[in-house]
């Protein structure tokens, strides 16, 4: 028997939900110019001070480094006999400001954004900007027939007084911050309602952060990078995946918990959903609820538990078994490094600590991004070297100098690991790394640290996860669960159906919350018997 770690886990919902910004003062405030209005500066037509104190414009540079191979994909080209597999073709694009027409790998920007957007989401608690409807956790179950719906997601979060926490719809009262910084578009609760709205106008929200795509320029030991085949891991073909499933809503023992406390958790059967289906309410704590926003854990690529050859765990053992089930990709090696830039525009001073929080929350901290997260890929270090702020008064009272170049920033704060070796392309038109360099002590990186005393009052559970779930693992494997000698490709439902199978409720396995009095992982892992 061993253990090892499921390879997802949940930054839990708060306990409580924050007082939002009222819609009705959002929808005064864009259409009026009442400059006293605090709201005001989410127009994006001018910028402006609030009455707490003047807001900021301007722009955090990033340096991104892979840490383990990374799948960012581009066109995908059906399965078909000769590729055996779906081919995903790596997203490339042409270095800006540059007068090389080759294409290099990037990771685009939605990319970026989603993943940023997301974790500032969890630690604000604020509503799901992107939560799919109809998400179904249980369907008619024979020992009760007075089950007759479909359990979803959205009438879960609605019996547990959690409406606020749906995206944006003509129901909800307030708006919640991450819809504030990053904007949003309203939509309807259901399929139906949104079939019949296609065609009408309905309230949106301009975002007031904006990130450009990440360009490579290094790879190997800082080399720079002059061709494609410097940083992807094959240079023709490509190298196919381990079947990459999709969720599976259905497994209660994984998607929902018993109350916050792990000690305490016990296992969600099915019939537990199915009877909150048919109470009136779910404000005990017994009650089942969902575990929270679903990420994904690092994994040690050192680890080769399940493996019987020395292939990662990532590239599939049988590669002529259902092969229209598997992708066929060109990941980016490991120790490339990326820059990319994130603009931002009346922000106050909170809202851009949030920002660089959700950027790097710790040290320690690495984000996944990209295809392949439950297998190990994905695992990448940002770091946000320096914010530089506009000052549009001093910029406009200036004289400009027609025969020099204009620099459109000034340093705000930079990081300590600022190294100063940024690309052409993105000094152009801001500022040398000189001037970065000769800056003020006191302008050196503080935002970093608002998170140690929990400046930022975030939620004591989600700031214990982010610690927990967001560093890669160091002893225990990171894999979807299988059975004593079982491969990691084989058939997954044989560990579930197996714990399903015993006779004592409480020896059971399933995935135990993770709260503030969490120490380790180690709490909330899992054995193959």
């Amino acid at each position: 028997m061993s253990s090892f770690l499921n390879p997802y886990h949940f930054l839990p919902l708060p306990k409580q939900l924050p007082d939002g910004v009222s819609r009705e003062n959002v929808d005064q405030a864009m259409q009026q110019d009442k400059k006293t209005s605090e709201v005001q500066r989410l127009r994006r037509d001018s910028f402006r001070t609030s009455a707490s104190g003047e807001l900021i414009s301007g722009r955090i540079v990033c340096r991104l480094e892979t840490v383990s191979p990374c799948v960012f994909g581009g066109t995908h080209d059906a399965a078909d006999k000769k590729k055996k597999g779906t081919l995903i073709k790596p997203f490339l694009l042409k270095t800006p400001a540059s007068d090389d027409s080759r294409q290099l790998p990037a990771i685009p920007a939605t990319t970026l954004k989603g993943a940023i957007s997301s974790l500032l989401e969890a630690v604000t608690c604020s509503a799901f900007r992107v939560l799919q409807q109809n998400w179904i956790h249980s369907v008619k179950v024979e020992t009760n027939p007075s089950v007759k719906l479909p359990i979803d997601t959205y009438s879960l979060l609605k019996k547990a007084g959690m409406s606020e926490l749906l995206p944006i719809s003509s129901s909800r009262t307030t708006l919640s911050e991450a819809e504030l910084l990053f904007g949003f578009v309203e939509n309807g609760e259901t399929q139906a309602e949104n079939e019949e709205r296609e065609g009408q106008r309905v309230n949106a929200l301009a975002g007031r952060v904006r990130f450009s795509p990440a360009f490579v320029h290094y790879y190997d030991n800082n080399k720079l990078v002059k061709d494609i085949n410097q940083v992807l891991m094959t240079a023709s073909g490509g190298l196919m995946l381990a079947i990459l499933a999709s969720p599976n809503r259905l497994c209660t023992d994984m998607y929902f918990r018993s109350g916050r406390n792990s000690a305490d958790a016990k296992r969600i059967e099915k019939e537990d959903i199915a009877a909150l289906q048919c109470s009136s309410s779910s404000t005990d704590d017994d009650n089942p609820e969902i575990q929270g926003r679903k990420v994904y854990l690092h994994r040690n690529s050192a680890i080769t538990t399940g493996k019987t050859n020395s292939k990662p765990v990532w590239k599939t053992n049988v590669s002529n078994r259902n092969q229209d089930q598997k992708s066929v990709v060109k990941p980016v090696k490991k120790n490339t490094v990326f820059f990319f830039t994130v603009d931002f525009q009346n922000l106050s001073e909170r809202e851009l600590s949030l920002l660089c929080f959700a950027l790097r929350p710790f040290d320690e901290f690495r984000h996944k991004l990209g295809m392949g997260k439950p297998l190990g890929l994905g695992t990448v270090e940002i770091t946000p070297e320096v914010i530089l702020k506009v000052d549009r008064q001093k910029r406009y009272r200036t004289a400009i100098n027609l025969l020099g170049e204009s620099r459109r920033y000034e340093v705000l704060r930079k990081s300590p690991e600022f190294a100063g070796d940024w690309p052409d392309w993105l000094k152009k038109g801001m500022i040398s790394s000189d001037d970065i360099d000769e800056s003020p002590k006191e302008k050196t990186w503080e935002f970093f640290q608002d998170n140690q005393d929990n400046k930022l009052n975030i939620d004591a559970d989600v700031l214990q996860a982010l610690k927990l779930l967001g560093t890669v693992q160091s002893n225990l494997d990171v894999h979807y669960p299988v059975q004593q000698g079982q491969e990691l490709e084989g058939e997954h439902f044989r560990w579930f159906a197996n714990e399903s199978r015993k006779a004592n409720p409480k020896d059971r396995q399933f995935l135990k919350p993770i709260n503030a009095d969490t120490k380790s992982l180690e709490e909330v892992q899992l054995k193959t018997k």
